[in-house]
């Protein structure tokens, strides 16, 4: 079986950039913001946005629990769900998934693109860089 390419040669499939889908991002959002919750829970609010079957929630919410976004407590019906990760923590691995799969790791490259510059920061200027934001924040 042979596949056809569009014009340019690459695949119409879009790689995602994160760990996590839209969903996923919109469900774990809602357990940061009450935890602990069921399944039933988490799906009244996101039916409320967009349209979702109960099972597609379901789902949504154990491959975050295999992902190690989510825990669950089965000793308990129904089942108890709360974050395993903080959202700094899940922020940081995104971040980090960003630039590896567009800067392909150049934290240098990322850093001067969010901040407008015309060229990569060397490893000595990100340091720089980062020394005087934890002085003037005090960290």
């Amino acid at each position: 079986m042979s596949t056809t390419l569009p014009a340019g040669g690459r695949s119409k499939k879009v790689r995602s950039l994160s760990p996590l889908g839209p969903l996923e991002v919109d469900v774990l959002t809602l357990i940061w913001e009450s935890e602990p919750t069921t399944v039933r829970a988490v799906y009244v609010t996101v039916r409320l946005r967009r349209p979702i079957a109960y099972t597609t929630c379901m789902t949504v919410m154990g491959s975050l629990v295999r992902k190690g976004f989510l825990a669950v407590d089965k000793g308990v019906v129904p089942y108890l769900y709360r974050v395993a990760m903080a959202p700094e923590e899940v922020g940081g691995m995104v971040l980090d998934s960003v630039v590896a799969h567009l800067w392909r790791g150049d934290r240098g490259a990322a850093l001067a693109e969010l901040l407008g510059l015309p060229q990569a920061l060397d490893e000595r200027q990100t340091d720089d860089l980062r020394r005087e934001a934890r002085e003037r924040v005090g960290v």
